[in-house]
């Protein structure tokens, strides 16, 4: 991915999500409703304390899916769906990081309190906050695989472009 597609991906998501999220609280979900959520962060819990990265990127997976679960508007599902391709190629790549996945696990942690909360402004907030971390973390990931890259004899022109640019 480039960093123009990088860049609309979580511009989409940043339109997106904090909306789906803040109707989400707005719906006022009650415990039985958030367990799969609370389910998920406890995962993320453990496989954080165990440094595994793999169980945390299938327990990240899990607490979006089930905070999705919860969204009323089906359009606005398919929307966010259209992106997600793209989002586990991105989380896998970033939350091999362990600054990542301790960033991520905030951000879980905040969003699962809005939801208790049912406080559709912080839910949306809060969201935006995950989201511009983990973009964060993102750039720090490409920019490590392109600095290796123009590091290594023979590196491909795009790689030192890309380097040359930052």
């Amino acid at each position: 991915l480039s960093d123009a597609d990088v860049d609309e991906i979580y511009e989409l998501r940043g339109m997106l999500e904090p909306a789906a999220l803040a109707q989400v609280a707005t719906s006022a979900p009650g415990a039985k409703a958030l367990a799969g959520i609370a389910a998920a962060l406890k995962e993320a819990e453990t496989a954080e304390r165990a440094d595994d990265a793999d169980a945390f990127i299938e327990a990240n997976a899990r607490f979006h899916a089930a905070w999705h679960a919860l969204v009323a508007n089906r359009r606005l599902l398919r929307a966010i769906a259209l992106s997600a391709g793209h989002v586990r190629y991105l989380r896998v790549l970033t939350l091999n990081n362990a600054a990542a996945r301790k960033a991520a696990l905030a951000g879980m942690k905040n969003i699962l309190a809005a939801l208790k909360k049912r406080d559709p402004e912080r839910a949306a907030r809060v969201m935006r906050e995950h989201l511009q971390v983990a973009r964060h973390h993102l750039r720090v990931v490409l920019d490590d695989i392109a600095r290796q890259s123009t590091d290594q004899p023979g590196a491909p022109a795009g790689a030192r472009q890309r380097q040359a640019l930052r």
